[in-house]
C-alpha cells in the first residue's frame, strides 16, 4: 500500500496528465526520430562490444595455445635428457624403487 503523501502526488499527476493538451505531431515525429537514433547507437554499441570482446577471445586463445606449445616443448626437452641418462631415467627411477620393495624394510 502506498503512503498518503505519495497517493497525493499520483493523483496530482495524472489530473495534470488528463488537462494537459496532446503535443503537436511535429513533437511526436521529432521524438520517435530520437528514439530510433538512440536504438541504432545502442545496436551499433553492442556490435562493437562484441567484436572487441571476439578478438580478445581469439587472442587469449592465441596466447594460451602459443604456452602450451612451449610447455610441451619443455616437457619434450626434459624427456630427451632423462633419456639419454639424466638421474630421473626411467632405468634410474626403477632402480631406486626396487630399493624400497626389498624385504629388508
Amino acid at each position: 500500500m502506498l503512503s498518503t503523501g505519495v497517493q497525493f502526488i499520483l493523483a496530482e499527476t495524472r489530473t495534470q496528465e488528463a488537462g494537459a493538451p496532446l503535443p503537436p505531431i511535429s513533437s511526436l515525429g521529432r521524438a520517435r526520430d530520437s528514439y530510433l537514433s538512440a536504438a541504432a547507437s545502442v545496436r551499433e554499441t553492442i556490435a562493437f562490444a562484441r567484436i572487441v570482446a571476439s578478438e580478445q577471445a581469439r587472442s587469449s586463445a592465441s596466447a594460451a595455445a602459443g604456452a602450451y606449445g612451449q610447455a610441451q616443448n619443455s616437457v619434450d626437452a626434459v624427456a630427451g635428457s632423462e633419456a639419454s641418462g639424466g638421474f630421473a631415467s626411467a632405468t634410474r627411477v626403477d632402480q631406486l624403487d626396487d630399493e624400497f620393495d626389498s624385504a629388508d624394510y
